[in-house]
């Protein structure tokens, strides 16, 4: 089945940006230890991806991930193909890894990550929406949300530069939350 995640990528996208701008309170939970243990990366065959910009970098384990940039148009709705800089699916896992520049940031990042963790709980649109602790430059998140009928999880990354916001998803209507994280455990943001 094709899924368009192209309304969440939308309002993700939404989020990120007021996330830049408001001053909200950080409400944000850890991810378990479970799913932290199979995000990291095992000793096995590795694919790197990276982004067309050249400032993303992620390394995949067992993955058979194909770039997918040419047929965004399906996956994406045209507001968002502009800021797309990696489209990858592995068909055989069912999973869609997506990475957008969002601009440069109107805030530092501690303010910038407090204000995505309150915009992205208090979207009406989002389910099971869990936000873990924000470093100095990243923030994990995942959340799930229902589309034409499908079920879809993601699980997303927010990088933050001083020059770029970045945002880094993978989602799936049929992949577990552990694998999905495990797509996003080894992401390098080159300066």
């Amino acid at each position: 089945m094709t899924f368009k995640p192209a309304l969440t990528l939308a309002a993700v996208a939404a989020a990120l940006a007021l996330a830049a701008c408001s001053d909200k309170q950080e409400t944000s939970v850890q991810l378990s230890a479970s799913e932290a243990a199979a995000s990291s990366p095992a000793a096995a065959q590795a694919q790197t991806l990276a982004s067309s910009d050249g400032k993303i970098s992620i390394t995949v384990d067992n993955g058979r991930f194909e770039d997918r940039s040419a047929e965004a148009a399906q996956w994406l709705g045209s507001a968002e193909q502009g800021e797309l800089v990696l489209l990858q699916r592995d068909d055989a896992a069912n999973i869609t890894l997506a990475a957008h520049k969002l601009g440069q940031p109107k805030s530092d990042a501690a303010a910038f990550f407090n204000n995505l963790a309150a915009d992205l709980k208090a979207n009406q649109d989002l389910q099971d929406v869990e936000v873990g602790e924000a470093t100095d430059n990243r923030m994990n998140y995942r959340f799930s949300h229902s589309s034409e009928g499908v079920s879809l999880s993601e699980q997303c990354v927010a990088l933050y530069e001083a020059e770029q916001l970045y945002s880094v998803c993978a989602s799936s209507d049929s992949a577990p939350a552990a694998q999905l994280a495990a797509v996003l455990g080894n992401i390098t943001l080159k300066p």
